[in-house]
């Protein structure tokens, strides 16, 4: 069983554009949200100690893969297979974004050349 929730079968069905009232794919739904909650664990599972998840963006970010997730195996199951490879593309930058974020450091983050010099201390000129 998946740790986290990501899924949201609501935010699935509009992203999908299938009516709230239709309930005949709920099943394969939450199947493929549960398994895509799963992989996304998987994949910040050596990271999840770095940052705080909860009430970040992140979090709304792994939601979003999750629904790509489940969108891409649902136009896959419907064979409609160029949508089924954008949601795949989408899912894949999405997590690589996430645990981008995830391993970045002070040292990682900057542009700027760090220059180690021994410390030295100068008497003050009185000129």
């Amino acid at each position: 069983m998946a740790d986290s929730v990501h899924y949201s079968k609501v935010d699935t069905k509009t992203e999908l554009k299938i009516a709230s009232g239709d309930t005949s794919d709920d099943t394969i739904l939450d199947r493929w949200g549960l398994s895509g909650d799963r992989i996304i664990d998987n994949m910040i599972f050596p990271y999840r100690d770095t940052l705080p998840l909860t009430g970040s963006d992140l979090t709304e970010d792994m939601a979003a893969a999750s629904i790509a997730w489940v969108a891409h195996k649902y136009k896959k199951h419907n064979k409609a297979f160029e949508a089924a490879k954008t949601y795949k593309d989408e899912f894949d930058v999405t997590m690589k974004g996430v645990v981008t974020r995830l391993i970045a450091s002070a040292e990682s983050r900057t542009l700027r050349t760090a220059v180690m010099r021994p410390y030295s201390t100068e008497p003050l000129s009185l000129e």
